[in-house]
C-alpha cells in the first residue's frame, strides 16, 4: 500500500548527493487511518513513518524495493498531524550493494521543534 499523496504529500524535494537527501512532506490529518489512531488525539503509526521512508528512498534511487531490515529504530517522539503536519525526512548514507541487490539507509525524521524519529534499514531492490 501506498501512502504518497494519501496519508502526505512531499512539499520539497532536495536530492544533496547519491547518498543523500530531505524531503519535506505534509501530513494528511484527515487520513482515515487518524480516525482509528487515535480518535480526537491522532498520532502517526510508526509503520507508516517507516513506510514514509522506504518511499522516499524509492522516489530518491528511482528504483522499486521491499523492506528487508529494519535496525535501531527509534521514536523518539509521537508525530501528530494536528502539532506536526510539516515533517522532514532526511536520508544519509544511502549506499547501494549492487552484488546483493541491497540498498541500505539512515533515515532522522524532524520537525522544526525536534527529532522524531531515527530509522537504519535495508531494502531488497525490485527487479
Amino acid at each position: 500500500m501506498t501512502l504518497k499523496d494519501s496519508l502526505y504529500t512531499i512539499s520539497s524535494r532536495r536530492i544533496l548527493s547519491p547518498e543523500e537527501a530531505q524531503y519535506a512532506i505534509t501530513l494528511h490529518a484527515h487520513h482515515f487511518i487518524y480516525r482509528a489512531h487515535f480518535p480526537n488525539l491522532p498520532i502517526t503509526p510508526g509503520v507508516c513513518v517507516v513506510q514514509v521512508a522506504k518511499e522516499l528512498l524509492e522516489d530518491m534511487t528511482g528504483q522499486r524495493m521491499d523492506i528487508a531490515v529494519l535496525k535501531n529504530v527509534k521514536f523518539l517522539s509521537v508525530i501528530s498531524p494536528e502539532d506536526d503536519c510539516k515533517v522532514v525526512f532526511s536520508l544519509a548514507k544511502v549506499a547501494l550493494d549492487e552484488a546483493k541487490h541491497v540498498l541500505r539507509a539512515q533515515i532522522t525524521v524532524a520537525t522544526e521543534k525536534e527529532a522524531k524519529a531515527k530509522i537504519s534499514m535495508a531494502c531488497t531492490i525490485k527487479a
